[in-house]
């Protein structure tokens, strides 16, 4: 009797797991938990054309740790001792607007390559961003950037 009673249950069990026999009806306040489908949400996508400052930190990683260190401190790798590095992270705010960072990534200054030829105009905002995130300002948000 024992065995008998077991063989049912497992069947019992697959057809509940499968949800055989269980009908969905419109307006019941919930869902048959065996035949839902978890679908997460969608991940919003930031646009390539909309500069952000986590865009310019992998530009700076990539094309300015060398020279200017890794925390924009000017404690580069660079192989140019007679040169010295500005700074990023205490750039006066009333001498360095962004619209000058912007310039100096562009056209160069001094031992600074020029980037303009290199980075789109955008990648050359995303930079200028993160320039001034080194400095503890807080840039304003730009148009249609998520968040």
């Amino acid at each position: 009797m024992q065995r008998g009673w077991s063989k049912w249950m497992v069947v019992l069990g697959i057809l509940v797991w499968t949800g055989v026999g269980a009908k969905h009806v419109e307006g019941a306040s919930l869902p048959n938990p065996f035949r839902h489908r978890v679908v997460p949400p969608k991940i919003p996508r930031i646009q390539a054309n909309v500069p952000t400052i986590a865009r310019g930190a992998a530009l700076f990683a990539r094309a300015c740790l060398s020279c200017h260190g890794p925390r924009g401190d000017g404690e580069g790798f660079s192989s140019l001792p007679s040169v010295t590095v500005p700074r990023l992270d205490q750039l006066p705010a009333s001498e360095w607007s962004g619209k000058r960072i912007a310039e100096t990534i562009r056209n160069g200054d001094g031992a600074m390559p020029t980037w303009g030829a290199v980075l789109s105009p955008t990648e050359i905002q995303s930079l200028t961003l993160y320039v001034e995130s080194l400095n503890h300002r807080v840039p304003p948000v730009p148009k249609g950037s998520p968040g």
